[in-house]
């Protein structure tokens, strides 16, 4: 008996995904490309997205995870934060809400990689 069910059908979707195999400049521009240039980029990145049969799940997945960077689901990290802070955003013929969750009110979500340190404090101290 293993100790954990395998967790697979959380990402399965992503299989799925129309952006599977692109370039991750695509959906996740450097941070130093700004303006139009930008926006161009972002642009044909939702128009992968717009014909995605996983976009729901992508997008739904993003909100949850509070990811910072890039475009999911066809939103960018701007218009994902937008949703989150409790607005909406009008896209094609369907309405944007985040999901049922509890509400984050101290910054960005902090992944363990970055924080070494403070992850092995937690583990002394268990």
């Amino acid at each position: 008996m293993a100790l954990f069910d395998p967790l697979t059908e959380y990402w399965d979707w992503q299989l799925n995904a129309r952006c599977r195999g692109a370039e991750i400049a695509e959906f996740f521009p450097p941070h130093y490309i700004r303006g139009i240039e930008r926006s161009k980029i972002e642009a044909q990145a939702k128009s992968i997205c717009s014909d995605c049969s996983v976009r729901p799940d992508c997008l739904s997945h993003a909100l949850r995870c509070g990811e910072p960077y890039g475009v999911w689901g066809g939103l960018t990290a701007s218009e994902r934060a937008t949703v989150l802070q409790g607005g909406a955003l009008e896209q094609q013929d369907e309405r944007v809400e985040a999901p049922d969750r509890p509400r984050r009110t101290i910054g960005a979500p902090q992944r363990a990689y970055l924080h070494p340190q403070r992850n092995r404090r937690l583990v002394d101290s268990g």
